[in-house]
């Protein structure tokens, strides 16, 4: 028996083919990597605008209530850039609803709102939340 007649690769061979497999996985994990992390991104936006969503179909169904108990007629009582205050029907009775951003903490601002069921003098509204307010969420 001779040594062509012997089929197989040499250590060299084996070597070489494992270094190349060893990058091709090594790129391959990165890149499953990175699409992770940017659908992990994506999701947090997506639940981020479904909850803003949310808050601005409540906002609206309020504002459609909006109703004006004082002369002259004005539903809106304060009307801020980040900051607002109106009345409306809540069930049988009207309230006073103030939403407003919460901004104490930055880079994680939060909207907060405030009810209180009507006759009442409204709460403070010099901070985001105020108090004196029924409930504040």
């Amino acid at each position: 028996m001779s040594v062509q007649d012997e089929a197989g690769f040499t250590l060299v061979e084996l070597l070489v083919a494992m270094t190349l497999s060893l990058i091709v996985l090594g790129a391959t994990l990165d890149a499953f990597a990175g699409f992770s992390r940017n659908s992990q991104a994506v999701n947090v936006k997506n639940d981020a605008q479904q909850d803003v969503r949310a808050a601005t179909d409540q906002l609206a169904r309020e504002l459609r209530n909006a109703v004006s108990s004082g002369a002259p007629p004005a539903p809106l009582e304060k009307a801020e850039p980040f900051d607002l205050m109106f009345q409306t029907v809540q069930g049988s009775a009207n309230a006073r609803v103030r939403y407003c951003l919460d901004d104490s903490t930055p880079s994680r601002e939060r909207l907060r709102k405030q009810t209180q069921t009507l006759p009442a003098t409204a709460g403070s509204t010099t901070g985001c939340p105020g108090t004196g307010w029924d409930t504040s969420t």
